[in-house]
């Protein structure tokens, strides 16, 4: 199953409007999408959609004012204005829907969560190296190899659904990775834990990456 997730700590919020986006944010807007993109037959979801979403720091960035983007599984919109910082970090864009435009055109096809009441809080565990060269030699002190931390533990928002997950089962997060979920949700102060599945590559398969080193 597929859901989406950003890191808490460097989302930027992306404030919509236009044709198929929802007059209030109340949480009871949702887009119906397959579980399994690409085999409809396995069932599907309900997907949170609103006038606030909030996009990845790194996607944020990456946009230029005028450009048309993909919110994966919804639509496109165009990014009608950006505002940054007095350091000229992006940290607010704006924009229109089209419903008419194609993935197909666009360069940029981002992960987002709705800025709605249910999304979820939770916690996204990537495991590092535990010794950074890759040989060690005979006079190599492994203690000065050492990679601290090698456990990066990051707090995300994600899909409403992601606190409904049971221990043990496995997820997909969209150009993040597959997870498995190490603890359910208990309440407000004990998030949903996710942990990262290496899948024994040195390079992260998507150009989101993660937060260990070797990703």
């Amino acid at each position: 199953r597929r859901f989406m997730a950003v890191f808490a700590g460097s989302c930027v919020p992306f404030d919509v409007e236009g044709a198929d986006v929802p007059e209030t944010d109340d949480g009871t807007h949702a887009k119906t999408v397959p579980l399994i993109p690409k085999d409809p037959t396995k069932g599907s979801r309900a997907m949170r959609i609103a006038r606030r979403v909030f996009l990845e720091g790194g996607d944020a960035e990456a946009v230029t004012e005028g450009e048309e983007i993909t919110l994966m599984r919804w639509m496109n919109f165009v990014v009608t204005q950006i505002e940054k910082d007095e350091a000229g970090r992006v940290i607010r864009l704006i924009g229109r829907s089209n419903p008419e435009g194609s993935p197909k055109t666009t360069k940029l096809k981002v992960n987002w969560i709705a800025d709605v009441p249910e999304k979820s809080t939770v916690q996204l565990v990537e495991y590092d190296f535990l010794i950074s060269k890759p040989k060690l030699e005979d006079d190599d002190d492994w203690h000065d190899f050492l990679v601290d931390p090698s456990e990066v533990v990051t707090e995300a928002l994600g899909d409403p659904l992601l606190n409904h997950i049971n221990e043990g089962e496995f997820v997909q997060l969209e150009r993040r990775g597959f997870f498995r979920c190490d603890r359910p949700f208990g309440g407000p102060e004990v998030p949903a834990r996710f942990i990262m599945v290496p899948d024994g590559k040195s390079k992260a398969m998507s150009v989101l990456g993660g937060a260990a080193t070797h990703r």
